[in-house]
């Protein structure tokens, strides 16, 4: 069955991103009715990162770990280290609280825009970054 005020939601979100491919739109659509947390999809010239706000923080704090380790911790070794710990859950709250979400997830431009997306069947609020 179809979900006509989500996909009126979809339609509007892609207008205010100025996104006309009709792939694109089907592909949001199908993605949230399915109850993807995080995807990203590609028009002719550009890609977007979805991310449901349920689950930003653990993914933020997930990819902020490995962008520290891997940039600034490349030769920590953590296991002869065992007795330092790093709360990454404050590092990644740190970073978020200085830089928002933007900073990290929207590599193109550091714009995020949130959405919520708002029909009988879902109500879900997605984060939206522009990936290039």
């Amino acid at each position: 069955m179809a979900d006509y005020a989500l996909y009126r939601d979809v339609i509007e979100l892609c207008e205010y991103l100025d996104i006309e491919d009709k792939d694109f739109k089907q592909q949001v659509y199908d993605n949230i009715t399915d109850g993807l947390t995080d995807f990203e999809l590609h028009t002719g010239a550009e890609s977007w990162r979805f991310i449901n706000e349920d689950e930003i923080d653990d993914i933020a704090k997930d990819e902020i770990q490995e962008l520290v380790k891997d940039t600034y911790l490349y030769d920590f070794d953590f296991d002869k280290l065992w007795w330092i710990e790093i709360d990454w859950e404050q590092t990644a709250e740190n970073v978020i609280s200085a830089d928002g979400y933007g900073h990290h997830f929207a590599t193109y431009d550091g714009n995020e825009y949130e959405w919520e997306f708002i029909s009988e069947m879902v109500k879900e609020n997605y984060y939206i970054f522009r990936t290039d």
